[in-house]
């Protein structure tokens, strides 16, 4: 069986993801139990793009509309974040992070930076340069693959 140059690039991604998230991710000191792993992408969504819609969110995260309303709703209930109509349509429901939440993101965006930091700071500088530079191209790859129109039977 011959695998495309598509699906090389694709199982060469899924062989990474699970690297990336172990060399990565972790739970900040201290935040063992605080909050979930899966609420992260959420609550940092809101912290590094200001208040949201629902399908916004929906959209930037590639999550179901019922998934985020989940994460939304447990990150409510703890304080992280809150709901908010809009005045000029009550229909619509805006997202924000609290004071609350905003502290936390920058507790947890912090550790992941520097959890990072550290790991890359073992590689020479050869090998950082090309880390570097294959990420921003991977980042411009995925960000291209992204803006294209979405397969409606998707």
């Amino acid at each position: 069986m011959t695998i495309s140059l598509a699906g090389s690039a694709a199982e060469l991604l899924y062989k990474t993801l699970p690297l990336m998230k172990k060399i990565f991710l972790g739970t900040p000191e201290g935040q063992q139990g605080k909050l979930p792993h899966h609420l992260f992408p959420t609550l940092l969504c809101l912290h590094f793009n200001g208040r949201q819609k629902m399908s916004v969110i929906s959209d930037r995260l590639g999550l179901s509309k019922p998934l985020v309303t989940q994460h939304v709703d447990r990150l409510v209930a703890e304080g992280y974040l809150e709901r908010s109509a809009d005045p000029s349509d009550r229909r619509i429901i805006h997202i924000d992070i609290t004071s609350k939440g905003s502290k936390y993101a920058k507790e947890v965006s912090s550790y992941f930076r520097q959890r990072g930091e550290k790991a890359l700071s073992s590689l020479s500088p050869e090998d950082l340069d090309r880390f570097i530079k294959s990420m921003q191209t991977l980042q411009e790859i995925l960000s291209g693959i992204d803006r294209l129109p979405k397969d409606p039977n998707q």
